[in-house]
């Protein structure tokens, strides 16, 4: 009897690798992180600085939520969750998983307060992921 599923969330129960935050949109760039302008400059940011590609993205979509006015809570951050698409049949093997007791947990580098409002989230035991202090 299988007793516990861990998953990966983004291009592994998704189609796309980066979540669709819809406070980079608000901050100007139309299409958000799926603008390859957003690629484009990550990579140059990455080059620039010397950091790594997720950092350079995590920095990115912090410059764009500052340029929003939006304030920067998991609140905001989490915004375009609720639309977020996935691969097909994932909602309805978790839900089968679950209904034959099956834990499914989440393990993910990114935001677990994004991950928190997906539609899906209430399938997961539990959600692991990055969470942020604001104001530190």
């Amino acid at each position: 009897m299988l007793k516990a599923v861990i998953y990966d969330f983004d291009g592994t129960l998704t189609p796309s690798v980066l979540p669709e935050f819809k406070i980079v949109e608000a901050g100007g760039l139309e299409g958000g992180v799926a603008n390859p302008k957003f690629f484009e400059e990550a990579h140059e940011l990455a080059k620039t600085h010397n950091i790594d590609l997720l950092d350079s993205v995590a920095r990115l979509i912090l410059k764009f939520a500052k340029k929003s006015g939006l304030s920067l809570t998991d609140k905001n951050l989490a915004l375009g969750a609720d639309k977020r698409q996935y691969n097909p049949g994932v909602e309805d093997f978790l839900k089968r998983l679950r209904e034959k007791r099956t834990k499914n947990y989440l393990l993910s580098s990114g935001l677990k307060a994004y991950l928190s409002c997906l539609e899906i989230a209430p399938l997961f035991t539990e959600i692991f992921a990055t969470t942020l202090n604001y104001d530190e």
